[in-house]
């Protein structure tokens, strides 16, 4: 396989080109600070991308599931670290990860005897479903993680030596306890059961939406520019360079010879020719010459751009537009290319880049964005009266602009009223605070609104405000997209100069970055950013119907989970069994296939949450004969009796107690271990802040 020969294959294109080693191969970096520090050492961010998806292996392969919940991607910047330390470390105490060393780690994790030829099939299904397509990450990750996982088995010899300390006696407790099986029936209320009785009127659906408005609210969004440098249009300049390299296949015969030939393999895990091997390293060589120059040309444009833009625009800092990105682009042979509209979790197809960056995308709006945050309202009492008494063109446009819902709100807005009454005082202030943080709300997403329109001046509108030179030199400009936003803004604030805090337009170089890629170099930057909106019932009468029908079944489902609950408790007072209940309800009780505490599926459960908290665990502390209360879960719910617990043949306990007790005794030293580097990465390592809470801007790493 040729994946086994990666390592052999990275350093020889590393020697021959040192500039790699600064460039981070794949994955996506903007030029920007260190994402964190080991030992006072930065770690670049393209370090960081790398160990950022060996971490999510790590949660695959200890917990079977990707990182998708909000916990277990909190845990990545965390994971990532430690992996990064573990490298660290075991450069420093110079420990040998061997080839063979990684191999056999691999045949264990596969449960592949020694001497048994690797099934290239089952690997190949393991890279394609679950590595690429499901968790994202490239086969070259799963190995940086086997590598480390190597290095670690290593450290734990010298710093989890503790672990050893567990008896036989203690061991074989835990063996039986995690071998003992447990045999359960369930009888089940599925949502499917139910959901064909329930037929919503349209009030029904229009009471439903309204109530759960926030379901179904578009996120916001953005659009952007950018100037893709792809590596393969720089292919003939790799060719031009290597032509140009006389030793080059003396240095590829070097290293092949230093190499077994049983290291390079090809994908069917036979050995390659000289030849094939010797072309297959060429071939690396010239795409890391291709992408090379791609990143040489991206940045030497990107610098010369900054320089055209400060050369000619009118105003310091004023916004790029996408006409002077087009311009430079086609000047240049270049395209610039509009996305459409994507919010974070769903970004554009071609900006192959990890959940990270993108949020270092999303950062862009905070040096750009036009958009009014609330502490950005000076004034809330004074701005609400000129709307509500439309006392001018200006304030008479946004008034009429309000839907009547919020119009009714800052209609009904107070400010605080002093009062020599403290306790009236007090109550007072708390409806009026409501009442405040209600209207301002109203105000800011009213604002946002009418700053992402066409333009809104109008010379009848603004004829009594005032402009700033810096206004009316935009507005000559003619901008598109987020410049146009800005002057829609700098309308607002001179309208309001009292009202509104005024936005210092940003360095153009904090609205574009040149971004690394797996795919190539994106220099990019903000078209528009799209608010959050709600959309109207029409448009999402469907999947409003659909929860509807899924909420009134799950009720349903539940009403009829509980009272089977009750008639159970009754009939154990009268000394019934399950199956006895069961027919007397009429439902036909499932029997799920016998468990231990050590099993991670059956087959008759999906849902893995579900498995392990509502069922094995809950069973593991039953008695025999006794019944759950009902217990919900997302496709419905059920009421569980344990029917048997079968303890683990003694030939079993001989045969597999003595590896059992190993492993326990490497999940103690493991343990041990965890301990260690938990204070070790305390000490020596500094990272990004945690990600906020919703509505924050994301941190960058760097």
């Amino acid at each position: 396989m040729w994946i086994i020969i990666v390592g052999t294959i990275l350093s020889f294109v590393y020697y021959l080109t040192p500039t790699a080693r600064n460039t981070g191969g794949g994955g996506g970096s903007f030029r920007a600070a260190p994402a964190g520090y080991i030992d006072g050492e930065p770690v670049s961010q393209s370090q960081y991308e790398v160990a950022w998806r060996e971490a999510k292996v790590a949660i695959f392969m200890r917990e079977h599931h990707w990182p998708t919940s909000q916990p277990t991607s909190q845990a990545l910047p965390t994971i990532a670290f430690q992996q990064l330390y573990i490298a660290a470390k075991v450069k420093e105490l110079n420990l040998d990860v061997t080839m063979d060393a990684t191999a056999a780690f691999t045949r264990r994790l596969f449960n592949i005897p020694p001497g048994q030829a690797f099934p290239k099939d089952k690997f190949e299904d393991f890279v394609k479903k679950e590595l690429n397509e499901t968790g994202k990450v490239g086969e070259d990750d799963f190995y940086h993680w086997v590598r480390d996982q190597v290095g670690v088995e290593l450290l734990i010899k010298l710093y989890g030596m503790n672990g050893d300390l567990i008896t036989s006696k203690e061991a074989e407790f835990f063996f039986r306890r995690d071998h003992e099986q447990m045999t359960v029936e369930l009888a089940r209320f599925s949502l499917s059961n139910y959901i064909s009785q329930i037929v919503p009127t349209a009030q029904d659906i229009g009471d439903f939406y309204t109530n759960r408005q926030a379901n179904y609210r578009l996120p916001e969004r953005e659009q952007l520019n950018y100037i893709f440098f792809n590596p393969t249009n720089y292919t003939p300049v790799a060719d031009q360079v290597m032509a140009g390299m006389s030793n080059l296949d003396a240095q590829i015969d070097q290293n092949y010879a230093s190499q077994s030939p049983t290291n390079y393999m090809d994908e069917a895990g036979h050995q390659l020719s000289a030849e094939a091997a010797k072309a297959k390293m060429k071939e690396i060589f010239r795409l890391r010459l291709a992408r090379n120059a791609a990143q040489t040309n991206a940045e030497q444009l990107t610098q010369l751009f900054f320089e055209e833009h400060k050369k000619g625009q009118a105003i310091t800092n004023q916004f790029i537009t996408k006409t002077e990105l087009e311009r430079f682009a086609a000047s240049n042979g270049l395209t610039a290319v509009t996305t459409p509209p994507f919010d974070e979790e769903n970004p554009p197809k071609e900006l192959q880049v990890p959940p990270m960056y993108l949020e270092m995308i999303f950062q862009l709006k905070a040096g750009g964005s036009p958009a009014f945050s609330a502490d950005e309202i000076r004034d809330l009492p004074k701005l609400a009266n000129k709307l509500r008494g439309q006392s001018d063109p200006v304030s008479a446009f946004l008034w009429q602009s309000l839907p009547n819902a919020e119009q009714v709100v800052l209609t009904n807005y107070q400010p605080p009223a002093p009062s020599s009454n403290q306790v009236a005082a007090t109550s007072s202030n708390q409806m009026a605070a409501a009442s405040s943080e209600k209207a301002q709300e109203v105000v800011v997403q009213a604002l946002n609104k009418i700053i992402g329109e066409p333009c809104i001046y109008e010379r009848e509108r603004f004829k009594e405000v005032a402009l700033r030179p810096e206004t009316a030199d935009l507005m000559k400009r003619e901008p598109t997209g987020l410049a146009l936003a800005r002057l829609n803004r700098m309308l607002l604030e001179d309208a309001y100069p009292a009202e509104l805090s005024r936005n210092p337009a940003s360095d153009p170089e904090d609205q574009y970055k040149l971004l690394q890629a797996t795919n190539g170099f994106f220099f990019l930057g903000l078209e528009r950013v799209l608010p959050s909106e709600n959309q109207p019932l029409e448009v999402v009468r469907a999947k409003v119907t659909e929860d509807y029908r899924t909420s009134r079944a799950m009720d349903l489902a539940g009403q009829a989970g509980a009272a089977f609950e009750a008639a159970a408790q009754a009939g154990q007072a009268k000394g019934q069994s399950f199956e006895e209940i069961c027919a007397e309800q009429k439902i036909k009780p499932q029997t799920l296939s016998p468990f231990s505490f050590d099993t991670k599926s059956i087959p008759e459960v999906e849902d893995q949450s579900e498995f392990d908290y509502l069922i094995k665990r809950e069973a593991y502390e039953m008695a025999v004969g006794q019944i759950t209360p009902f217990r919900q879960t997302s496709t419905g719910g059920f009421v569980m009796s344990l029917k048997a617990r079968t303890p683990v043949e003694e030939s079993v306990v001989q045969r597999d107690l003595p590896d059992f007790l190993a492993k326990q005794r490497e999940q103690r030293q493991f343990a041990a271990f965890q301990i260690w580097i938990g204070r070790e990465i305390q000490t020596h390592v500094k990272m990004p802040a945690t990600k906020p809470a919703a509505g924050e801007a994301a941190p960058s790493s760097g």
